[in-house]
């Protein structure tokens, strides 16, 4: 307790204490606590006030309390990062499944079939690198890099063909990779992705970058920097001055691309008027 004339204080928390000494009455004329204002009660005589300020219902929020941590080396996936999982599957797809160099593997495997539900993976590695490959073009130019999309030595069974069976082969390709694994002695592919009508034109909707890096769970594409057109792309057609136009009927169709964007298709109307039009070019 302060001696008579001393300023008033608050005591402990949750409550306010108001001193009176025998001089005079001297209160706070306000308190605060807990966020809410409490005004001063009436002071008749001296001595110590004790004033009680409720709390206030504080409800506690129930939490799951059946997730699970893994930390641990794995063959693949990203690392020092926390992926929740729901199922032994969603692991074999990010992780990789069950690898005999990695315990957590088991572990994880285990608390699924006792019946865990949710769970998170945090995959560490000493020292990992993700593989790489540059792909170039027939002048030896560099066009893409290739890189894993998780570090380690999985990606080393990973392979990429390249075909141009595509709409439009001068200016699009597919891309197929696919995931080997040794089983008896032999490689055996367990996982493959297709990617059909990729383009170098950045500015197409189907650009390899863009589509790749968006829908691959195994590689990373990159275009070098040193990569540049020095020129438009061009394509000419064969010599059409034998072309017989008398030929061509209503309806007909004429396929072709232009500077490289997707293939375009007319349909043509009038023959008579197609054949003027093409006469006067």
């Amino acid at each position: 307790m302060r001696m008579p004339g001393e300023r008033s204080r608050r005591c402990r928390q949750g409550s306010c204490c108001f001193f009176q000494a025998e001089d005079g009455i001297r209160d706070a004329q306000e308190s605060r606590g807990l966020g809410d204002v409490y005004k001063r009660q009436t002071l008749t005589y001296p001595g110590v006030y004790i004033e009680e300020i409720p709390s206030g219902v504080r409800t506690i929020v129930g939490v799951a309390t059946s997730i699970t941590a893994f930390i641990g080396y794995t063959s693949r996936g990203p690392l020092d990062r926390a992926v929740r999982i729901h199922n032994f599957g969603d692991f074999e797809r990010e992780f990789g499944g069950l690898y005999k160099d990695s315990l957590v593997s088991y572990a994880v495997q285990q608390f699924f079939l006792n019946g865990g539900s949710d769970a998170y993976v945090v995959r560490v590695a000493k020292n990992a690198k993700p593989a790489t490959v540059t792909m170039k073009d027939i002048s030896e130019t560099e066009v893409l890099k290739v890189s894993a999309a998780s570090h380690g030595v999985w990606a080393n069974d990973v392979r990429m063909d390249i075909d141009y069976a595509t709409s439009n082969p001068d200016s699009t390709f597919n891309l197929t990779v696919t995931r080997y694994e040794t089983k008896n002695g032999r490689a055996v592919p367990v996982e493959t992705e297709r990617h059909i009508n990729l383009s170098m034109n950045s500015k197409s909707a189907t650009y390899a970058v863009d589509v790749v890096n968006a829908t691959s769970k195994l590689i990373r594409l990159e275009r070098p920097d040193v990569l540049s057109f020095s020129e438009r792309g061009w394509s000419l057609s064969g010599d059409l001055s034998d072309f017989d136009y008398s030929d061509l009927a209503e309806g007909d169709t004429i396929s072709g691309v232009l500077n490289g964007t997707d293939p375009f298709t007319l349909t043509l109307p009038s023959v008579s008027h197609i054949y003027l039009s093409l006469i006067h070019i």
